[in-house]
């Protein structure tokens, strides 16, 4: 979590939880747990640290325990549990659960200051091509949303689930390798270039099934764009910071800030907000 426990100090002559105290630690809080639930997943830890060494042109030397006294190329570890491992992909040796749980493991961490700097720098970039566009092309224009101020709470935390959360998990988080996996760029991008195709594709079809107020506005050229850029932006920002609540915030002002201010709640026949 990019955090280091104050009371970390109190343990360090405690070698695995073995000394004179019961309490090598002596933050029992909430926070403090939720800080530092990393250090309990073994197997993230090891491959956060694998790549930051091979980042650094370091030598790795692994340990196997599964061929202690020689190396037999036809034993290999069984998956403790089917959360881990077990269930694979049919013909394949890819365990799918596997490897989205740790995707979203690594993603969920505090944002640092440069994972702020590149947010600010990702929505300038997108406004400075948005809002133009849209204006010329008469999609956006200023016009604020009235509403109680309760309707503002609920709207924007509806915003904030859907399209933010669920869209940010699914098209970027889930199908992306995190930035700390060892796959070269060219993958990556072949990914993210199927990952943003989807996106787009996705807002469409959504306006003819489960949201049907985005019909026609989901079909203009320009919010296919102006959906493209959003997608490109929130794609590069992910690439550059690894961070799921950047993205979101990205994905969640631009919604709000079309909605409420330039007038695309109004062309969604008004019904959204309600």
């Amino acid at each position: 979590m990019g955090i280091v426990r104050a009371d970390w100090e109190s343990g360090v002559d405690i070698l695995a939880g073995i000394g004179d105290t019961k309490k090598p630690f002596t933050d029992p809080s909430i926070w403090a747990g939720l800080t530092s639930w990393r250090t309990m997943m073994p197997r993230q830890a090891q491959d956060e640290f694998a790549t930051l060494f091979l980042k650094q042109k370091a030598k790795l030397w692994f340990l196997q325990t599964y061929q202690v006294g020689g190396w037999n190329p036809e034993i290999i570890p069984l998956a403790p549990t089917p959360l881990f491992g077990q269930i694979k992909l049919p013909f394949t040796n890819v365990s799918i659960i596997s490897i989205l749980l740790k995707r979203i493991l690594a993603c969920i961490s505090i944002p640092t200051v440069h994972d702020w700097l590149i947010a600010v720098l990702a929505i300038l970039t997108y406004a400075a091509i948005a809002l133009p566009l849209g204006f010329s092309r008469r999609f956006l224009h200023l016009q604020i949303w009235m509403g109680k101020p309760i309707d503002y709470s609920l709207f924007t935390l509806r915003c904030l689930l859907t399209p933010a959360i669920t869209e940010e998990l699914f098209f970027r988080i889930l199908f992306l390798p995190h930035p700390t996996e060892v796959v070269n760029w060219q993958r990556w991008s072949l990914w993210a270039g199927l990952s943003l195709l989807i996106f787009v594709i996705y807002h469409p079809l959504n306006a003819k099934t489960f949201y049907r107020d985005g019909d026609p506005t989901f079909f203009q050229p320009i919010f296919l764009f102006l959906a493209t850029l959003l997608g490109l932006i929130c794609t590069i920002t992910y690439a550059l910071t690894g961070n799921l609540w950047i993205i979101i915030f990205i994905h969640w002002l631009v919604v709000v800030l079309w909605l409420l201010i330039f007038g695309v709640m109004h062309k969604l026949d008004g019904n959204f907000g309600k």
